[in-house]
């Protein structure tokens, strides 16, 4: 049986955009190249890399297919695996040529990134902050009172209404009573 090759559209040095579903590019260049029907992960990944002269060691790369849907709408396929894989390329001969998407980030940022999140939650949580004191982190303003989480005289508390009944606040406790409405 003959190796059947496939036309691969592949976009790169931009950056992936999504228009809601619908996966756009944005920047960069792109090459065509044929790549054999069978491919596996693997050897897409390093010919991808080898397309883009980017070095796995330093470089993570995000691959994205305009996966056609009905009409001529089209989702973002994220190729990361035997199974993508597979699917990228059984969209042909449906398709006339696969539109392949590909964003690199470097390994060492990504890394700084998540550390630099889970350090900044950490400071939060050493520093006592709720969710409404961090949201004022860093400015010069104190948390309005009214809006802080303590115990609210009953004169400020709203009655709530019930079908036929009033709930009114019951004392310093917080409950409320129900009575029928006069």
């Amino acid at each position: 049986m003959a190796e059947e090759f496939v036309p691969i559209m592949c976009y790169h040095g931009g950056r992936i955009v999504m228009q809601g579903r619908r996966p756009e590019y944005d920047g960069g260049s792109m090459d065509g190249i044929l790549m054999n029907k069978s491919i596996l992960y693997p050897d897409l990944l390093k010919k991808v890399c080898e397309l883009t002269s980017n070095d796995p060691q330093k470089f993570k790369l995000i691959m994205k297919c305009r996966f056609p849907t009905s009409g001529s709408d089209f989702v973002a396929l994220e190729v990361k695996d035997e199974t993508t894989t597979k699917m990228m390329f059984g969209l042909y001969p449906r398709v006339y040529s696969l539109e392949l998407f590909v964003e690199k980030f470097s390994i060492n940022d990504e890394d700084e990134r998540v550390e630099s999140i889970v350090r900044e939650a950490m400071e939060m949580r050493s520093e006592g902050g709720d969710s409404l004191t961090s949201s004022l982190h860093g400015m010069n303003e104190e948390p309005d009172p009214i809006n802080s989480n303590h115990l609210l005289d009953n004169a400020s508390q709203p009655s709530i209404r019930t079908c036929g009944t009033i709930a009114e606040p019951n004392g310093r406790d917080g409950s409320y009573t129900t009575d029928p409405i006069e």
